[in-house]
């Protein structure tokens, strides 16, 4: 039997019963368990951090990331995990109504328009699965797994300072350590905004 945490990282500690409920009634793999971890008045990264380590020292064998304004398919976990990937997300839009998606190709440019399940560059966390093997390589060479920072880099000949979020930036670290990213088109999650929610289905933006 293999354990999958599910890491619900919010700093005012606010997680609203739509989102609670539909993680509660996720649809479970066979032959695996789901706990819950949360995070309360710690920063983003921080949090992370955190509940990385605590599905390491737990000996969880998947850590699923589910921001506090998310609300998967309830499929999430089944799909994820028949992938069998070292890292794999799905295409979250802006929860602004922006066209674009947290992924990245492996060139580090936005896909906004993403059709098919693919190896990527990077994937924002909010709704993302990560194997224990994974986080436990990533720690040895990063105490901190997850960590804001900004990198010179040449891009189209020029040197530029790029900033990285702690989610894409562990990505790019994961991915310099041997692993994959995927992205699966097949799977939404409900990025909850003010006052729409929005979410990425067959290639379109949608929002209710």
């Amino acid at each position: 039997m293999k354990n999958i945490q599910i890491a619900l990282p919010s700093y005012t500690g606010d997680v609203s019963l739509t989102v609670m409920s539909r993680l509660i009634h996720l649809n479970k793999p066979a032959n695996c368990n789901v706990i819950f971890s949360f995070s309360i008045r710690v920063f983003i990264d921080k949090a992370r951090n955190a509940m990385a380590q605590q599905c390491i020292d737990r000996g969880n064998d998947y850590l699923f990331f589910c921001d506090s304004d998310q609300i998967p398919d309830k499929d999430i976990l089944v799909k994820m995990v028949a992938l069998d990937k070292d890292i794999v997300g799905c295409p979250i839009p802006s929860r602004n109504g922006a066209h674009e998606l947290a992924v990245y190709d492996l060139d580090g440019d936005r896909m906004n328009n993403f059709t098919q399940t693919q190896q990527v560059g990077a994937v924002g966390m909010a709704s993302t699965l990560i194997k224990r093997k994974v986080l436990e390589k990533v720690i040895k060479h990063y105490p901190a797994p997850f960590q804001f920072e900004n990198i010179w880099e040449m891009k189209n000949d020029k040197e530029i300072l790029v900033e990285y979020s702690e989610d894409i930036n562990f990505c790019r670290r994961a991915r310099d350590l041997g692993f994959e990213v995927w992205c699966m088109a097949d799977i939404k999650s409900l990025h909850i905004g003010n006052p729409l929610a929005y979410f990425y289905e067959n290639g379109e933006y949608k929002s209710i």
